[in-house]
C-alpha cells in the first residue's frame, strides 16, 4: 500500500495536509527547510539523504544507488532486493519522520522484515533457502 501510494502520488505529506489545516507547517519534519513533498522527502532532504549514505556504509558490499526523484516515486528497478531495502527505508523514514529516524531505526526495521521473512518460510525448506540466500547478501563477504 506504502508503494502504491508514493506511485500515485496520494501519501500525504506536510504540505498537503497544511492545505487541509491538517498541519501548522508544509515544511519537511526532519530538515524544516524545503515544504514536504514526496520528492523533497525521499530523494533531496538533506537528512534523508545523510541517513541513506550511512545506511550504505553500513553495507559496503551492497550496491546502494543515489536517491533521485524516480526511486522517491517508484524505487529501484534493477534490483529486487536492493528495492526492498529501500522501501523499508522510505517507510522508515515516513513514520519516523516527526521524531527524527536514525540509521539504528531502519537497521533495526530491516532486520525485522527479515526475521518476519525466516519465520514466514520456517517450514517450507525449498522457500526457506531462497529467504537465507536473499538475506545472506546484508552479511559482508570474507576478504
Amino acid at each position: 500500500m506504502f508503494h502504491f501510494k508514493c506511485c500515485h502520488n496520494i501519501l500525504y505529506l506536510n504540505k498537503a495536509l497544511f492545505k487541509m489545516s491538517l498541519k501548522n507547517s508544509k515544511l519537511c519534519s526532519l530538515c524544516n527547510s524545503c515544504d514536504e513533498t514526496l520528492v523533497h522527502l525521499f530523494s533531496e532532504c538533506q537528512v534523508t539523504i545523510h541517513l541513506w549514505n550511512l545506511l550504505r556504509a553500513s553495507f559496503p558490499h551492497i550496491p546502494f544507488p543515489d536517491l533521485s526523484s524516480e526511486s522517491a516515486f517508484f524505487g529501484f528497478k534493477q534490483d529486487l532486493f536492493i528495492n526492498q531495502l529501500h522501501i523499508i527505508f522510505r517507510i522508515a523514514i515516513y513514520n519516523k519522520r516527526e521524531d527524527k529516524p536514525s540509521v539504528a531505526y531502519i537497521q533495526n526495521k530491516i532486520n525485522s522484515i527479515k526475521k518476519v521473512e525466516e519465520n514466514l518460510t520456517l517450514l517450507n525448506p525449498s522457500k526457506k533457502q531462497i529467504t537465507q540466500q536473499k538475506w545472506t547478501r546484508l552479511i559482508p563477504p570474507l576478504v
